[in-house]
């Protein structure tokens, strides 16, 4: 069964992963303070899932998803995302199921403003100076090279999150490449 985040609810889910989060998580919490009891799930693959409720005041479409934002282990679901939850069962035959019991508790602020994604004020730029196509093309492979190499060596439970920021890295440097083609912005 699939959950998705954000929403009406506004809920936010941070992921958990095995002992490798729950070492980040301990960190975040002697860092800013511990988390509230919420409702949790145990996931499939060993890890859980504590479910929060964002405050209707904060702004659910700042926080995006992400994967070890916050630290290797730690994946966080929001507007977009989804996650699986009880009864499910898991490629690995264990099923997911309910730890925690309780209300839903509000997202913590210190994590909020960890979690949220600035929006970046966009100027105005120069007008372009269009490279000469030799150092396009070099400039093209390397960048090629580069995104396969990162894809290849990218670790267990971050190579999807992986191979979608590469693919979307390329398709802007190519969308880029055919406006300035066309002589448009």
């Amino acid at each position: 069964m699939g959950l998705v985040p954000g929403g009406p609810a506004r809920l936010v889910v941070l992921d958990v992963d095995g002992v490798e989060g729950q070492s980040s998580l301990r960190a975040l919490e002697e860092a800013h303070c511990a988390l509230p009891e919420t409702l949790t799930s145990a996931t499939g693959g060993g890890g859980e899932q504590r479910l929060f409720q964002l405050a209707e005041d904060l702004d659910l479409t700042a926080i995006g998803n992400s994967v070890r934002k916050l630290g290797s282990g730690l994946d966080v679901r929001a507007s977009g995302g989804q996650i699986v939850v009880a009864p499910s069962v898991h490629r690995s035959g264990r099923r997911y199921r309910w730890l925690i019991r309780a209300r839903l508790a509000a997202l913590p602020a210190w994590l909020f403003e960890l979690l949220v994604e600035r929006r970046r004020r966009v100027e105005d730029w120069p007008p372009a100076v269009r490279p000469h196509p030799v150092r396009l093309r070099r400039y093209g492979d390397a960048a090629l090279a580069r995104g396969s190499s990162l894809v290849a060596s990218a670790k267990s439970g971050t190579r999807n999150a992986t191979l979608f920021r590469e693919a979307v890295s390329l398709a802007e440097l190519v969308a880029g490449e055919v406006r300035g083609c066309r002589g448009r912005p």
